[in-house]
């Protein structure tokens, strides 16, 4: 690459970066956010200050989130305090989300690291500024006001160091994520099957091997240190519970059962026969593992196989699992981006311009019209919208089956000669 060029494509990425940070900026300030959880992250933050992290959980007092983030929290409370921020005002409001826009910011930077090891061309201005300017994003983070960027930016740098084959990070990493949102455990077939390729394929180096098996338990010791100042049963009842809440077929995700007209129907409805809602989100989550596992050694030599695999994980459990809300499935944005990096292949490009399209739309009718008493649960609109949700997995599904098949084509005739 010619100076000249190399100099154009730094003055792009830095127009990215400072583009897509100004406007989450600016939106952050000026947008309310999703009141419950506005309200919510407030009353956390000065909760946390000024009771301290021993006194923050309480029967009394309601908080369903995991200690990682009461932490983050503590921190935006001790700001809340020395600069006096009252409720809503836009430095608030800026405080409160600043967490989720800065992770934002750095899953787009190590995206652009990623990509930019292995393509010094366009795809390495495209694929970040794909992330980092795709509404969808800075609607969850500086619009809405949620954190999943928190824990997806532990999920990225988790995968990011499996590819690089340094697991004892990666482990650290997915513990941080369990401490962020229990919804982590979704991705461990991942980190399993990480586990497989870096330490167990090819035979068994016994001091690696212990080396790993230490390390991997100093990060779940790890997890039990940062449960400390709240109690360890304290947080083993808060992760169950939390785990457990929300008994739906669907909370506001426009998925397969929202498609069914069942969101926010008990997840004990009966589907047909004896057959409810629950036993089959129960059958689905052994079948996503044994699915991920096939699609990852089917693709073991192939440098997108944590990526597809990532993303058929998010997808089959966000489409056909209970319990999803409509946030769940954020992750599949940045592996399905990364997938088409490695592979080219457009149909995953497709099904991320589909799936921000409608995740966007199932977000901003949630901020708009949620009605608590359901008066649109079950909307033709929502139905709809549904549908063509399920529709874009299947047309995942299918360009996974399709893809495969020419590789195994081409690879038959690269032995052929």
């Amino acid at each position: 690459m010619t100076e000249a060029k190399n100099t154009k494509k730094k003055i792009c990425i830095f127009a990215v970066f400072f583009a897509a940070f100004a406007v989450r900026l600016i939106l952050a300030m000026k947008c309310r956010g999703f009141s419950t959880d506005i309200s919510c992250f407030y009353c956390w933050a000065e909760r946390a200050y000024k009771s301290g992290l021993t006194n923050f959980y309480s029967p009394e007092y309601f908080s369903d989130y995991p200690p990682g983030y009461i932490y983050i929290l503590y921190l935006i409370g001790m700001a809340m305090s020395v600069f006096k921020l009252t409720y809503l005002t836009p430095a608030t409001l800026l405080a409160l989300k600043l967490p989720a826009v800065l992770c934002d910011m750095v899953t787009g930077f190590i995206i652009y690291r990623y990509v930019s090891k292995r393509d010094k061309g366009i795809m390495s201005v495209l694929i970040p500024a794909l992330y980092l300017l795709n509404p969808v994003i800075f609607q969850n983070s500086s619009i809405w006001g949620q954190v999943d960027s928190v824990f997806n930016l532990s999920l990225v740098l988790m995968v990011m160091f499996i590819y690089e084959k340094k697991m004892i990070p990666s482990y650290f990493a997915f513990a941080a994520g369990i401490l962020i949102k229990p919804q982590t455990l979704i991705f461990t077939p991942l980190l399993i099957l990480g586990i497989y390729e870096n330490v167990f394929k090819g035979g068994v180096n016994w001091k690696n091997f212990f080396k790993n098996l230490l390390l991997g338990l100093s990060a779940v010791g790890c997890l039990f240190i940062a449960f400390l100042p709240f109690g360890i049963k304290t947080m083993t009842d808060l992760y169950m519970e939390t785990m457990n809440s929300y008994p739906y077929a669907a909370v506001n995700a426009y998925n397969f059962w929202t498609m069914l007209g069942l969101n926010w129907s008990p997840q004990e409805t009966i589907l047909f026969g004896p057959v409810t809602c629950k036993m089959v989100g129960d059958i689905v989550i052994p079948l996503i593992c044994v699915l991920s596992a096939v699609i990852f050694l089917k693709r073991i030599n192939r440098s997108d196989r944590y990526w597809i695999t990532g993303a058929f994980i998010i997808i089959t459990m966000f489409l056909f699992s209970v319990r999803m809300h409509e946030r769940y499935i954020y992750p599949v944005f940045f592996m399905l981006l990364l997938a088409y990096f490695e592979n080219r292949k457009k149909i995953y490009l497709v099904v991320y311009g589909l799936f921000s399209a409608l995740i966007y739309l199932n977000l901003w009718n949630i901020l708009r019209f949620y009605d608590a008493g359901g008066n649109y649960h079950s909307s033709n609109l929502v139905k709809l919208l549904s549908f063509v949700m399920t529709f874009t997995g299947i047309l995942f599904y299918t360009g996974l089956i399709v893809n495969r098949q020419k590789e195994k084509l081409t690879e038959s005739v690269s032995e052929k000669k």
